[in-house]
């Protein structure tokens, strides 16, 4: 009995980390997906992070966001919290702005997402400029799911999504809300270095702690 015991207790185990490791929810997604999680208020949590309020909409059994709050993680109580912002502001891209809703209901003509039709700036929502009569991305901004996500460097936080890093430095990931360093290649690991035009990822020489550059630089 004892034996059945403890293969639960690893088995739970197991279980719990495998729960862990699941990225958060984009929106869109089906609230029943086994392959992403929904934090909420309460939830265990061990780095500093700001990132939108996700639930389940029971209409449509899609995740959505509240557009005025947000979650961060209490480092003292080691939990997620739910904050909410300002009266007439709304939480895009990592802060409390004030300006035009980013998440408008799918399926709504003229909802201002990107390819939309447009005839001003107004059209479009953050992060976004009227181009041609259609809502297009600004310049430092990528366009993830129909809307518009600002560029993260390698080691900036922030992050929500690997495109939000990978359209500044190709293979970067989002790892607990900052943009990290591709991992390796052939086994060669990649390290952050500081230039003179920022923050770059560079392959590790292995010799006397040297880091080389990888050629070509992207654009």
């Amino acid at each position: 009995m004892r034996n059945w015991f403890i293969l639960l207790l690893l088995a739970g185990g197991t279980y719990a980390t495998t729960v862990e490791q699941k990225p958060i929810c984009r929106i869109g997604d089906g609230c029943d997906s086994a392959g992403c999680r929904i934090p909420t208020q309460g939830d265990a949590c061990e780095e500093e992070m700001s990132i939108d309020s996700i639930y389940c909409d029971l209409a449509t059994n899609k995740t959505d966001t509240h557009e005025n709050a947000f979650l961060i993680c209490n480092l003292v109580k080691k939990e997620i919290e739910r904050k909410i912002c300002p009266k007439s502001q709304f939480f895009i891209d990592g802060k409390c702005r004030t300006g035009n809703v980013r998440y408008k209901r799918q399926g709504v003509a003229g909802s201002g997402r990107v390819g939309d039709f447009c005839s001003f700036n107004t059209d479009c929502l953050t992060g976004m400029f009227c181009s041609t009569g259609s809502c297009t991305c600004l310049s430092n901004f990528v366009a993830i799911q129909g809307y518009c996500y600002l560029k993260k460097n390698p080691g900036e936080s922030g992050c929500q999504y690997a495109e939000q890093c990978s359209a500044v430095w190709p293979e970067s990931r989002c790892e607990k809300s900052r943009c990290e360093c591709p991992e390796d290649v052939n086994g060669i690991p990649y390290v952050q270095a500081k230039t003179r035009d920022g923050v770059v990822c560079v392959l590790h020489s292995g010799e006397d702690g040297d880091p080389v550059p990888k050629c070509p630089l992207p654009e």
